[in-house]
């Protein structure tokens, strides 16, 4: 891959994020989306909310998750959640005084969005934001349009694997 390592990757998708925000007037954006989490952090659970801003980045998953996190986010601080992960990022935003604070609106629900502005004590202006990921990940820069170029692996791997290993049904009835 040369100079770049995948870490550098990530890293430069989270401060072209961070200029967006301070772009958008916001503090800190809460991504819930399984595709941006993987796209900023290469986390790829199906479970976790990672929230972004200039001083930081966190992700909070569940304990079935917490090793996964582990070894695949980069750029955030994995934080295990016990107690379900909107109450524990509620009560994290809570913690961090007034802020601006924008939400992926095209992902979360109405009822998540609730319970995510109800731990949080009104101290929390939330803005919508859905789209700010998604256009992030429409421009390439100059590392990821190589990544793109790069000749695909032919080592097989999961799926194709187990079909090479097979045997054909002509040669399974012999």
């Amino acid at each position: 891959m040369g100079a770049n390592t995948v870490s550098d990757h990530f890293a430069g998708r989270q401060r072209r994020l961070g200029t967006r925000l301070e772009g958008g007037g916001l503090s800190l954006l809460v991504v819930t989306n399984p595709v941006n989490l993987y796209y900023l952090t290469g986390f790829r659970g199906s479970v976790g909310i990672a929230v972004f801003g200039l001083e930081g980045a966190f992700l909070w998953v569940d304990p079935r998750y917490t090793l996964q996190a582990q070894e695949q986010a980069r750029g955030v601080k994995v934080i295990e959640a016990r107690k379900g992960l909107l109450k524990a990022v509620a009560a994290w935003l809570r913690s961090q005084g007034r802020r601006r604070v924008g939400y992926e609106d095209t992902h979360l629900t109405c009822a998540q969005f609730r319970e995510l502005k109800n731990g949080e004590s009104g101290s929390v202006r939330f803005q919508p934001a859905g789209g700010m990921v998604e256009e992030l990940r429409l421009l390439k820069d100059q590392s990821e349009i190589a990544l793109t170029m790069r000749p695909p692996s032919r080592k097989p791997t999961g799926m194709r694997l187990n079909r090479l290993r097979r045997k054909p049904a002509y040669a399974r009835a012999l």
